[in-house]
C-alpha cells in the first residue's frame, strides 16, 4: 500500500490530518513526515476512491499556522473524489482503446480468413485440377485456365493489400488527400 502518511491513509481508507509535523517525526508508521512535507507543519491526506476501489491518495502540506478544519477536509475530499473519477476515467479509456485494438485485430483476422484465404484456396484447387487435366492430356487450351489463375491471384493480392492498408493507413496530414487516394488505388 505504501509507506509514510499516504500509506497510512491508504491502509485506513480515511483522511488523516497532522497539525504539527515536527511532533510525529519519530512515528515509524508515518515516517519522516517533515521530509514528505518539505519542512511544512500542517499536513493532510485523503484516500482517493473510484467505485469503492482505492486508486491513490491526495496529500497537501501547508506552512501556515491555521489548522485544517472539517471544511478544509471536506473540500480536499471533494477534490480527491474528482481526481479519483478522472483517474478511473483515464483507466477506462485506456482499457477501451486496448479492447478496440483487440476487436480490430480479430475483425482483420476474420476478413483475412474469409477473403484472402478463400481466394488462395480456390487458386490452388484450380491449379491442381488443371495440372491433372494437362497431365492426362484432357486440357488442350491452357490460355483460359492461366487467365483464370491470374485473375484469382490478382483478386487475392488486392484483398491482401486492402487488409494491409487497414492495418496501417497512411497519414493524411503527411501524404495529403491526393497522396492517400493514390496510395489506396495502388
Amino acid at each position: 500500500i505504501g509507506e509514510g502518511l499516504n500509506g497510512r491513509v491508504a491502509e485506513a481508507g480515511k483522511p488523516l490530518v497532522i497539525c504539527h509535523a515536527d511532533d510525529v517525526d519519530a512515528d515509524a508508521q508515518i515516517g519522516d513526515v517533515t521530509a514528505q512535507a518539505g519542512g511544512r507543519h500542517l499536513l493532510a491526506s485523503v484516500p482517493l476512491f473510484a467505485k469503492e476501489k482505492l486508486v491513490g491518495t491526495l496529500f497537501i502540506a501547508s506552512s501556515g499556522y491555521r489548522e485544517f478544519g472539517a471544511r478544509d477536509i471536506e473540500l480536499l475530499s471533494a477534490i480527491g473524489a474528482q481526481a479519483a473519477i478522472a483517474i478511473e476515467n483515464a483507466r477506462l479509456y485506456i482499457q477501451a482503446q486496448q479492447l478496440a485494438a483487440v476487436e480490430e485485430r480479430s475483425r482483420l483476422a476474420r476478413e483475412l480468413h474469409d477473403s484472402v484465404t478463400q481466394s488462395l484456396y480456390s487458386l490452388t484447387l484450380l491449379a491442381e485440377g488443371w495440372r491433372r487435366q494437362a497431365a492426362s492430356g484432357m486440357l488442350q487450351d491452357v490460355e483460359e485456365p492461366m487467365t483464370e489463375l491470374g485473375r484469382l491471384g490478382q483478386q487475392a493480392l488486392r484483398e491482401m493489400r486492402l487488409l494491409i492498408y487497414e492495418l496501417r493507413p497512411p497519414d493524411l496530414e503527411k501524404e495529403g488527400l491526393i497522396g492517400a487516394l493514390h496510395q489506396r488505388l495502388e
